[in-house]
């Protein structure tokens, strides 16, 4: 198999709309207690109220897929509901939900920085790509290198909206 024909089934950055980034329910919870301060018990909560297929109990076989431009409905459900179990004794209001909803793309957007950071690695230890394997792996860590990025300026987008929805809830009279 010549080399041209393995790289075309990866189609360059951009160029599949299909392409996405596969986080699994292993990898989204491990930090979710430190960082969202959210029980494991919420978490399995919320698995159940899904109807989260986790295959034989492994969170390793559950995925969550994140498209170019931050679009990750499932993960960002997910992460709305445990914080929701989280803040359940809240009675809430509009800022709250928003301050959930920018909790939840920030936790995101922490996963993906270390997911980058691993990509970065990669093409460190391999600048050059000497065979067809390697050429496919160079051109999927492109692919995962953009999602990512476009995700952060999304993101970022986002939240600065939300935070300017916040600031003109606290100026309105009561």
């Amino acid at each position: 198999m010549s080399l041209n024909y393995q790289v075309r089934f990866c189609l360059p950055p951009g160029e599949n709309e299909e392409s996405c980034l596969i986080l699994t329910l292993f990898e989204v919870q491990q930090h979710m207690c430190q960082r969202l301060n959210v029980q494991i018990k919420d978490i399995d909560a919320v698995c159940r109220e899904l109807n989260l297929n986790i295959i034989d109990g492994d969170k390793n076989k559950y995925d969550f897929r994140l498209y170019e431009n931050g679009v990750a409905y499932d993960l960002e459900v997910f992460l709305l509901e445990c914080i929701i179990k989280r803040d359940r004794k809240c009675l809430g209001g509009e800022n709250e939900e928003i301050f959930r909803r920018i909790e939840a793309i920030n936790y995101i957007a922490f996963i993906l920085k270390s997911r980058l950071d691993e990509l970065v690695n990669l093409d460190r230890e391999f600048t050059e790509p000497k065979t067809d394997f390697e050429e496919v792996a160079s051109n999927l860590r492109k692919i995962h290198t953009r999602i990512i990025n476009s995700s952060f300026n999304v993101f970022g987008k986002q939240i600065q909206g939300m935070k300017t929805t916040i600031s003109a809830n606290r100026q309105l009279p009561l």
